[in-house]
């Protein structure tokens, strides 16, 4: 799949590979700039960040017309909802909104779950059962994800019913594996 991204690039990029029928990849675009504060910098790494998603979905989509491609929410979530709309992302990609604490809304605002709802038809959410708690820990928290995954559930229902009615696929489980090299 790494030769997939990579044409739809056109350079060498890392993949993160398919799974269950579905693509994922990190963000290849977030780079440090010096020019942060500028406004325009801010539209146009929000334009350079989109159209990079839209090419990379654009081309799995012609490629694997059954498959669905989804992104880590946190790529999206300081870009305008307006500016969102108007790429059409939203017809493209489903985004996984993660959040691994036990309350879920101290990360995720009810504005949040609004502007992904009226740009996304539908949305994932993700949820531990290991790692994402330190990665000096030994052995996981199974209280603290439990909480965790509870905690969505209850953000789900509530969304899904709200005056946003969001349209949940489902949630992910995820589990790290950190590997120090000291």
């Amino acid at each position: 799949m790494s030769g997939l991204y990579s044409k739809a690039r056109g350079e060498e990029q890392g993949c993160q590979g398919q799974r269950g029928g579905f693509l994922r990849w990190k963000d290849p675009v977030s780079r440090s700039r010096t020019q942060v504060s500028d406004a325009g910098y801010k539209f146009g790494h929000a334009h350079n960040r989109l159209g990079e998603i839209r090419r990379v979905a654009t081309y799995v989509r012609n490629q694997r017309p059954g498959l669905r491609t989804i992104i880590w929410d946190d790529m999206l979530r300081s870009i305008p909802e307006e500016i969102l709309r108007v790429s059409g992302v939203g017809l493209l990609v489903e985004p996984m909104v993660w959040v691994y604490v036990e309350d879920v809304d101290r990360f995720i605002d009810p504005l949040t779950w609004a502007q992904f709802a009226s740009v996304f038809d539908h949305m994932w959410v993700a949820s531990a059962f290991k790692g994402a708690f330190g990665e000096r820990l030994y052995g996981a928290n199974v209280a603290r994800h439990l909480g965790n995954s509870l905690g969505w559930l209850e953000v789900m229902m509530r969304e899904s019913r709200g005056s946003n009615e969001v349209k949940f696929r489902g949630i992910a489980l995820t589990g790290e594996k950190v590997i120090l090299y000291e």
